[in-house]
């Protein structure tokens, strides 16, 4: 009977492409449930059943074995593939889909669906997946997940995925990782894995990995990752994901105490909310792909410098890295630009993305903005304007002609004589104080 699933299972995935395109996720209610078994009641004048298992799956756009766990009483379809495979002697459906492939003569479950990919004339299941969703019109698998979430009503992938979890009664991805974990006996996800890693051997999980990258040929997990990348046809917003991580590290490393301790959802970073940002603004603003702009030296930006915020408050993480404050950037303007502050890309970020302390210190950029632009028309050649936004806090503003060329006027913010924004000290020396402006309070 388990068997006859498995193979159904195979086949659902072979006419939907359902098991290679996605994970797809069903969320069948109890008064769903109780239809689906009404209607199986069903029958027609001579006694016959009206709908059949089939009929009600293609009905309910359901996979097939959905509908026979309901018809036989379980409230789930993993509750029910639990049930055979402990009938059948084993203690999960994984085991027992083992069990199946090697009686087959296959080492696992893995290399049967292998197997069964190369039958059909594709090299792995990934090249078979992206043949799947080049048929529906998608360009990757990213895209395909970004589909799924705005059909649902959703900016981004990430942002679908924790809506589930939160109807599940998770507030991240990681803490239903650890529930998942704990269901299993362990402490934590963390634990979950080094166990996992020691059962085969390992002294870790990253050891345990990479000897399955070796085992598949490559020198470390590190590359085998970048080959799975690649053969999604996704390797250079992987490399820019992977970058962005390792960024936010070194971050939270150099200007907090204990450095990243904490996974990126839960300092409420959403790189796929991120990377479909960059995505659009390479296309509509460049013309072109992240590949190319990457290829021809573009970095990604914080518009507002990430020495700007206080990263040992969780919030303020998230406020740098919303996709609102990120931009393309040629590389050489992006390592001239450093930590500074330039004005009129200040006005284009949200005030929710602002740092806490623009706030508290009461800092008005539009009222910056008009005192720039009257200061300006007024024909004042001196290159350095400052204004008061506070007795403690002022605004100087360098107007020369090669830094307004380059983007906008920088910006400096001095709180009790000290320039507040990190990585430009250099500038603040008496010559720059010495020049006599007017000062307006705001």
């Amino acid at each position: 009977m388990v068997k006859h699933v498995l193979l159904c299972s195979l086949k659902h995935s072979h006419n939907r492409g359902e098991v290679f395109v996605a994970r797809r996720k069903y969320t069948v209610t109890p008064e769903l449930r109780q239809e689906i078994c009404d209607l199986y009641e069903q029958r027609n004048g001579k006694g016959k059943r009206i709908w059949t298992h089939k009929s009600l799956a293609k009905r309910f756009v359901l996979p097939k074995i959905y509908i026979t766990a309901y018809l036989n009483g379980f409230a789930s379809c993993t509750e029910y593939q639990n049930h055979l495979a402990q009938k059948a002697g084993f203690a999960s459906p994984t085991e027992y889909r083992n069990h199946l492939a090697q009686k087959a003569g296959f080492a696992s479950r893995t290399e049967y669906r292998n197997h069964l990919v190369q039958q059909r004339g594709f090299a792995s299941p990934t090249e078979y997946r992206n043949h799947l969703l080049q048929e529906r019109g998608f360009a990757s698998y990213t895209e395909y997940q970004n589909h799924l979430a705005q059909k649902a009503g959703f900016a981004s992938y990430t942002e679908y995925r924790n809506h589930l979890l939160q109807e599940r009664g998770f507030a991240s991805y990681t803490e239903y990782q650890n529930h998942l974990a704990q269901k299993a006996g362990f402490a934590s996800y963390t634990e979950c894995r080094y166990h996992l890693a020691q059962e085969h051997g390992f002294a870790s999980y990253g050891e345990y990995l990479n000897h399955l990258a070796q085992k598949a040929g490559f020198a470390s997990y590190a590359e085998y990752k970048n080959h799975l990348a690649q053969q999604r046809g996704e390797l250079e917003v992987f490399l820019l994901k992977k970058r962005l991580r390792t960024q936010l590290r070194q971050k939270l490393n150099r200007y907090t105490k204990h450095g990243k301790v904490q996974s990126s959802s839960e300092y409420g970073i959403d790189y796929s909310a991120i990377i479909t940002s960059l995505e659009l603004e390479a296309k509509n603003v460049h013309g072109k792909s992240i590949e190319e702009l990457r290829g021809i030296g573009y970095h990604v930006d914080h518009i507002i410098p990430v020495s700007a915020y206080d990263l040992e408050d969780v919030d303020e993480v998230a406020r740098a890295h919303n996709p609102r404050n990120l931009r393309w950037l040629p590389g050489a303007e992006n390592g001239s630009k450093g930590a500074k502050l330039i004005l009129d890309l200040i006005l284009q970020v949200p005030s929710e993305c602002h740092p806490k302390k623009w706030t508290t210190l009461g800092i008005d950029w539009p009222a910056v903005d008009a005192y720039v632009d009257v200061t300006l028309c007024a024909g004042v050649s001196s290159p350095f304007f400052e204004c008061a936004v506070s007795d403690q806090v002022r605004i100087l503003i360098n107007t020369h002609e090669d830094v307004i060329h380059f983007g906008g006027p920088e910006v400096y913010i001095v709180v009790d004589e000290e320039i507040i924004n990190d990585d430009i000290e250099e500038v603040y020396d008496e010559e720059f104080f010495s020049h006599d402006s007017e000062e307006i309070v705001i």
